[in-house]
């Protein structure tokens, strides 16, 4: 069934608690494509919320670049650890 251009108006409008509660599901995409257009038209009318999800992607995206920092950090201790045993001291562990 095929629906008609002023659809959207009839759906249900999310509030803002609603879409907290979804928050997670809509930043991790896995939301129905329904649920995606309610937090969507939420978004466009509501600035705090939008400013509420600009700061979790803004979280997600330093958690994920700690994530490769977290890498370096252990190649930079082997490689302290390595100098340290060659300059004489052993590893504590």
């Amino acid at each position: 069934m095929k629906q008609s251009p002023d659809a959207s108006m009839h759906m249900h409008a999310m509030d803002c608690d609603e879409l907290v509660s979804q928050l997670w599901e809509y930043l991790d995409q896995e939301l129905s494509p329904e649920r995606v257009l309610a937090v969507e038209v939420h978004l466009a009318n509501c600035s705090q919320c939008t400013g509420h999800v600009a700061f979790e992607r803004t979280v997600l995206s330093a958690i994920k670049s700690a994530r490769s920092e977290a890498i370096d950090a252990e190649r930079l201790g082997a490689r302290v650890r390595r100098a340290l045993a060659a300059a004489g001291y052993s590893d504590p562990r």
